[in-house]
């Protein structure tokens, strides 16, 4: 089985816009292909809320009478070291043994019932520019139109 490498970062990064497009009433191909997807990366992401979680504990300033203060405090020191141990962190890679989805196909999946009409699931979420960046470990532009002119 082919694999293929991303960076742990790119996964924490795109989590809440992966959920919103996984909770959308979809077809069952596009519901499955995106079930797939969470069920593959989901074991990374709950090692790095681990990890992260460790990482606070690790660097916060210690309990005062037993209690941890909440949120917790740090350091200019521990916060440093904290900054650069978590973007350490955020640099792992992720092995993902699924390729990626072609961005026309997602934006023109039909969402909800026949009932509801045509709309497609880009007329529900409208993925901002920046989601659409984040998504790029698992979306590939195929149909793009550049919006440069062509220098001749």
């Amino acid at each position: 089985m082919k694999t293929r490498t991303v960076k742990l970062k790119e996964l924490v990064q795109s989590e809440s816009a992966l959920v919103r497009i996984a909770a959308m009433p979809l077809s069952a191909r596009m519901s499955f292909t995106l079930s797939e997807v969470v069920r593959e990366i989901s074991p990374s992401l709950e090692n790095f809320r681990k990890a992260h979680t460790a990482l606070i504990k690790k660097y916060r300033k210690p309990a005062v009478d037993g209690q941890e203060e909440q949120p917790p405090r740090f350091t200019d020191e521990n916060s440093e070291l904290l900054n650069r141990e978590y973007e350490d962190l955020l640099e792992s890679t992720c092995q993902l043994t699924f390729g990626k989805i072609k961005l026309s196909s997602l934006l023109s999946e039909k969402v909800g019932s026949h009932k509801e009409g045509d709309k497609t699931i880009d007329d529900f979420l409208k993925l901002s520019g920046i989601e659409l960046h984040q998504l790029a470990w698992l979306v590939r532009v195929d149909n793009a139109e550049t919006l440069f002119e062509n220098e001749e």
